[in-house]
């Protein structure tokens, strides 16, 4: 949990994602990078957003 907590601040920090209020959300997890030269064991936040689109609202607009 420390790791999502600290990747989501600075994500906020680079204005990547801003706090929402919304009830809808979508899971996320974390992935393991592969190692790099420094053999540092570093993560990547993944979100699954499959629900979520499959509640979506699709709206179509004629190309002009």
């Amino acid at each position: 949990m420390e790791e999502i907590d600290t990747q989501i601040k600075q994500m906020e920090k680079d204005d990547i994602i801003e706090p929402s209020f919304s009830p809808w959300n979508a899971p996320l997890l974390l992935v393991k990078k592969k190692l790099d030269a420094s053999q540092e064991e570093k993560f990547r936040i993944v979100v699954d957003f499959r629900a979520l689109n499959n509640v979506t609202i699709n709206e179509y607009h004629p190309l002009p």
